[in-house]
């Protein structure tokens, strides 16, 4: 039933069934929740976001990592969220580091600030180069 509500017409309805999912652990409704990421309204994302970081045995990186590199900048933006929330300090690898890398990030429009959240060094690395002035150079 609370998988049907995710499909609804009303955003606050959809929001509520995301995190009601979570609450009760129902994993089969992640993929229904994936679609969320890229619901029209933010907190329907957020809710999505929320409910797949408490469902998070089920998610598949790899598939969060292509979807950093998707088109769409929602997309992006929520699966760095999620990458973020659920600490997949892989993330920061699939990423890359280094001058290419970070203006890649960057003109992708993804550089997040929730990979603080990791906690690493190699994190931190990272995203002080992807916040850096381009014509400044990193080393390392």
């Amino acid at each position: 039933m609370l998988a049907k509500l995710l499909s609804n017409d009303d955003g606050h309805v959809r929001s509520i069934a995301a995190r009601s999912i979570a609450q009760l652990n129902i994993v089969e409704s992640v993929p229904k929740l994936m679609r969320l990421l890229t619901d029209p309204y933010e907190d329907v994302q957020e809710a999505a976001v929320d409910a797949l970081s408490v469902l998070r045995q089920l998610l598949q990186l790899q598939e969060l990592f292509r979807m950093l590199s998707a088109e769409d900048s929602v997309l992006r933006r929520n699966a760095a969220r999620l990458l973020g929330k659920i600490e997949a300090t892989e993330a920061v690898k699939e990423l890359g580091f280094g001058p290419q890398g970070r203006e890649d990030f960057r003109q992708k429009g993804s550089c997040p600030g929730h990979f603080p959240s990791i906690g690493t060094d190699e994190a931190m690395r990272y995203l002080t180069a992807c916040h850096l002035p381009t014509r400044i150079r990193t080393s390392g």
